[in-house]
């Protein structure tokens, strides 16, 4: 199944003049689930003013970060990206000025088979009474690849836990008994050394909840707070489902 994504791109000279000089535009490939690294198994651009492939890019000439760096002459393209085990994803481009491509973004590539761990069956079945469920995936923002040992903790030290080999974590913690407790136990960080410690935080809470998080870590120090919903409506119930787990 091919999913088609059309998407036009409009740069302005005054908004991308840092851009100017070097041009070209950044593809990064992600699995949709779990926000790790994809190397597709090629890549095919195909510029329909000449009807040809104009670029064709086969998984042993890509980086293993799952990235695509390139500058187009202007021109309507479309960008095919195929990888084993994941839905083929096209996106069709038109380029104005090849001096102002910015960069697209992210691609997430659906998997043919989904992650287990990130299942509503599988959340279901962890999920406690007066207890809420956090799991996702942790990576490295730089490398594309998963993180191991990664500490993962409620904000009130209540509850700590480290991701595995495949950078999966599961948290599960009590709900808050007062409400001067809501704030620090509905925060989540994500500590390792050398690494940026990531927050998440102002996320509801509910009996048998459940939720997740896939941070994207940086190399350096000091903190980056992710506000997930308004401080009011932080204890409305509210269900998670494997659409809503969030890939940064």
């Amino acid at each position: 199944m091919k999913t088609k994504i059309i998407l036009l791109l409009l740069f302005v000279l005054a908004v991308l003049q840092g851009l100017a000089q070097n041009g070209g535009f950044n593809f990064r490939f992600v699995d949709e689930q779990t926000g790790i690294a994809v190397v597709p198994g090629y890549i095919s651009i195909y510029q329909m003013e000449d009807a040809k492939v104009r670029y064709f890019f086969k998984k042993d000439s890509l980086p293993d970060n799952g990235t695509l760096s390139m500058l187009l002459p202007n021109g309507t393209y479309d960008i095919t990206v195929n990888a084993k085990g994941y839905e083929s994803m096209t996106a069709n481009i038109t380029i104005f000025n090849q001096n102002q491509i910015g960069g697209l973004g992210t691609w997430r590539l659906k998997p043919l088979t989904p992650v287990r761990e990130l299942s509503v069956d599988y959340m279901r079945s962890v999920s406690k009474p007066d207890s809420m469920a956090f799991l996702g995936f942790v990576v490295d923002d730089s490398t594309g690849k998963p993180m191991q040992d990664v500490s993962v903790y409620t904000g009130d030290n209540v509850v700590i836990t480290h991701t595995n080999e495949q950078g999966f974590y599961q948290l599960i913690f009590p709900l808050p008994a007062h409400q001067n407790d809501v704030e620090n136990r509905g925060t989540i960080l994500f500590a390792k050394d050398n690494y940026i410690t990531e927050v998440y935080k102002d996320f509801n809470m509910w009996s048998k909840g459940n939720g997740g998080y896939n941070p994207r870590m940086k190399t350096g120090s000091g903190f980056d707070t992710i506000h997930e919903y308004k401080q009011e409506e932080r204890m409305k119930p509210l269900r998670y489902t494997l659409d809503m787990l969030h890939n940064r």
